[in-house]
């Protein structure tokens, strides 16, 4: 027979939880978590909302903004410089394309 899954209240320190553990745990103190109840009323840092899709020549115009781009991957390029990754692509949507730069981003399976 096996045994009932753990159950951690509330009250329970962070590495209770699986896949936390000191190191996580440290990091987690710094923003003020010190129980499991902390981690669930930690407020995001930022929201962010996504707006309409514009044109790639609209997001060159807007340069300096932030702004939701729809189109297709011409060029991919990645480069690994220790534990830390680039990825360079072109993004083209017909009409213009413009290069984009994603840091420290895993690229299994979202750039498909």
């Amino acid at each position: 027979m096996t045994g009932a899954p753990a159950t951690h209240g509330l009250a329970s320190p962070p590495t209770a939880l699986k896949g936390v553990g000191p190191a996580r745990a440290a990091r987690l103190a710094r923003l003020g978590v010190e129980r499991v109840r902390d981690l669930l009323l930690l407020a995001p840092r930022r929201l962010e909302r996504r707006g309409a899709c514009v044109s790639v020549a609209a997001a060159r115009a807007a340069l300096g903004t932030e702004v939701s781009v729809r189109g297709h991957l011409q060029a991919l390029r990645r480069h690994r410089r220790g534990r830390r990754s680039l990825v360079r692509a072109r993004l083209s949507d017909g009409a213009a394309s413009i290069d984009v730069l994603y840091f420290n981003q895993p690229c299994q399976g979202w750039l498909k």
